[in-house]
């Protein structure tokens, strides 16, 4: 049976899919509109994320995925079994993990799309030409997923994080202690650092511009690793201590992410 006879078949009956995005966190970030995409379209379905240890916080919360699964800590045989249980396999980036986990977990339908000589492991390929960047990331996924099972995507689904009001209030009091911003005053968050896949501005204009915002009234607040922040107080120290975040757990991190301006 091919997949489209199967989805067809079984569209009722609360299928198991696996999505897959095992790199960085900002990926991962413009991967979760996906879940919420496959929700709408078929509610019965049982959402899986397959992700790294250290970016499950942005998707913690997500309505749309019922179970988030980390890759850390285990063997390759070790997670074939874990999602050996799911029905569909979607890598949204055809890393080898993405691409040979489903494989030897003997997941029946495999899709990713056709961007490198791996993808030839999976038995529902697509065509999206990604090295153009004619779209974003999150926009390419949802393309992907509808291509795969055959939905519209011309819905504007943008990728959100859930946080609770016990975040969201721990958050603002930090920025009261230590930045002497109040609950609903406008500031900006300047985040100079990156991983170094994009062409990026240079690191001094970041704090030239912080310093000019600060200087004219706005309120800035500076971010990044402890390793970061470190450096950029040694480097910077001029522009004012307290325009310089703590390296906050990432849940924190992103409910201070959602009071700035």
């Amino acid at each position: 049976m091919n997949f489209k006879k199967f989805l067809a078949a079984n569209r009722q009956q609360g299928l198991r899919v696996l999505l897959i995005r095992t790199d960085r966190i900002g990926d991962v970030v413009l991967s979760s509109a996906a879940a919420e995409l496959l929700k709408r379209h078929f509610p019965t379905f049982r959402i899986s994320f397959l992700v790294r240890d250290y970016t499950k916080a942005v998707l913690t919360n997500n309505p749309f995925i019922d179970e988030i699964i980390a890759t850390d800590g285990l063997t390759f045989k070790e997670l074939a079994e874990r999602i050996k249980d799911n029905d569909i396999g979607v890598a949204m980036y055809a890393s080898k993990t993405a691409v040979y986990a489903p494989l030897f977990a003997k997941i029946r339908f495999r899709a990713g799309p056709l961007s490198k000589l791996r993808s030839l492991f999976l038995n529902i390929r697509v065509i999206q030409n990604r090295s153009r960047s004619v779209k974003n990331e999150g926009e390419y996924n949802l393309e992907l997923l509808g291509k795969v099972f055959n939905i519209p995507t011309g819905e504007k689904i943008y990728p959100k994080i859930y946080l609770s009001e016990a975040e969201r209030d721990e958050a603002a009091a930090y920025i009261l202690k230590n930045h002497g911003i109040k609950n609903g005053d406008d500031f900006l968050i300047i985040h100079p650092g990156s991983g170094g896949s994009s062409k990026d501005y240079p690191k001094g204009n970041f704090f030239k511009l912080a310093k000019n915002l600060a200087q004219n009234g706005t309120k800035v607040i500076i971010s990044g690793s402890a390793e970061e922040i470190a450096a950029y107080k040694k480097e910077y120290a001029e522009i004012g201590e307290n325009l310089f975040s703590d390296a906050l757990p990432l849940r924190k991190f992103l409910a201070l992410i959602s009071f700035a301006k």
